[in-house]
């Protein structure tokens, strides 16, 4: 398959001997490197306009839907009306609340039927549709939760890491080879079939750990982004913006695979993670219906890096500002994110925590460009969904 000329270039600066840090030049405030591709933003590791402050505001919260009590959320989306669509895990289900929090109504349901799942775990909404990966097809709702269709992407195990529209998709296809040296980032087109290859980039790595049971050897391989180097893709815009965070730098590309930005910290170090988290973080992972067998824990402990990855999430808002989730397991009350210019300059450094001090995942947030939503924990470990508003980062200078 042919590669463009832009990439082949990104993957030799990036060999030995053709790092891009080694060949830029030292100065105070912001680091500049001219490539033939353009120019890459090195930012130093401190922040152009210092802290920021989302100074949330607690809207409502509620820690049911109807009768039901809401236990492990995988997901939390919103659509241009700001209802907030939720999936829980355990419940298999997703639910549905208005602006103000009033619950409105559940939908879906486990099995092999029309408009029924068997593996749903992240969702997105898009364009008036509820879209659904599931195992080697993707189920569409309406906005009421009604099915409409399913369609096969054309492979198994064909998860989207963003949509681009409602028939459009970007993907990374799952490695199988232990010792593969690259991923492609794909485009897919599900009206044409067709896919297009956007990037190559280094594969990601999972942890896997193995066990005797039965007679029979069953093997477990889990992708975390906090933990695992892996791809962390957003799309905003018809823009995308992809990095591998065992690296912190963030390319911005256009929908045919061309470049337009490349930017990164300069020294970066990442978050150290205890013996103690990873065997926490591990043992809250079920396997076959129950805890994973102590020998597997042991294999993925030694398994686990002892840093966590750069970032485990990338989001952009209405004006352009990339806001990179940075990963840290010592603390669930706090996330710190890096907020960069729409040209890839560092501007702040934010610590988001709220109010009450609870405990949150980084999965279960939300940003818009005004409110902020978040399943958080209490003291108890009682789960609750939460809405927030929040200080907007204002539009920047990029002259500043």
């Amino acid at each position: 398959m042919q590669r463009n000329r832009n990439q082949e270039r990104i993957d030799n600066m990036n060999k030995p001997g053709g790092n891009m840090k080694k060949i830029s030049f030292l100065g105070a405030g912001l680091f500049f490197f001219a490539a033939v591709l353009g120019a890459e933003v090195v930012n130093e590791d401190r922040p152009l306009k210092g802290e920021w402050n989302f100074a949330p505001r607690k809207i409502w919260e509620t820690s049911t839907a109807g009768e039901e009590v809401l236990t492990r959320l995988s997901a939390i989306r919103t659509d241009r009306k700001d209802n907030i669509y939720v999936f829980d895990i355990r419940h298999a289900r997703f639910f549905v609340f208005s602006p103000d929090g009033q619950f409105r109504y559940a939908f879906g349901r486990k099995g092999e039927g029309p408009g029924e799942y068997r593996m749903a775990f992240t969702f997105f909404v898009l364009e008036e549709r509820i879209i659904v990966p599931d195992m080697n097809r993707i189920l569409f709702f309406d906005t009421r939760g009604n099915f409409i269709r399913s369609r096969i992407p054309g492979g198994s195990y064909i998860f989207p890491r963003t949509f681009v529209d409602r028939n459009r998709f970007v993907y990374v296809p799952a490695g199988v080879e232990e010792n593969q040296a690259d991923d492609q980032v794909k485009l897919v087109d599900l009206e044409t079939g067709k896919q297009q290859l956007l990037f190559e980039i280094p594969a990601e790595k999972m942890l896997a750990g193995t066990v005797e049971s039965g007679g029979n050897q069953m093997r477990l391989n889990i992708k975390d982004s906090n933990t695992t180097p892996g791809v962390i893709i957003a799309c905003r815009a018809g823009d995308l913006y992809l990095g591998k965070n065992d690296e912190y730098r963030i390319r911005k590309m256009d929908l045919r695979g061309n470049e337009e930005l490349v930017f990164s910290i300069e020294g970066r170090q990442r978050n150290p993670i205890t013996l103690e988290t990873k065997r926490k973080r591990l043992e809250g992972i079920t396997f076959n219906g129950g805890r994973m067998p102590e020998a597997m824990i042991r294999q993925m402990i030694n398994a686990m890096p002892d840093r966590c990855t750069h970032f485990n999430r990338l989001w952009v808002d209405a004006n352009g500002h990339v806001y990179v989730f940075i990963s840290d397991l010592a603390d669930d009350t706090v996330q710190k994110i890096d907020i960069f210019s729409p040209g890839g300059r560092y501007l702040y450094r934010a610590n988001l925590g709220l109010p009450e001090s609870y405990r949150m995942d980084p999965g279960t947030i939300d940003f818009t460009d005004r409110f902020l939503y978040v399943f958080a924990e209490d003291e108890e470990g009682e789960g609750r969904l939460v809405k927030y508003q929040v200080r907007p980062v204002p539009a920047s200078n990029e002259t500043d």
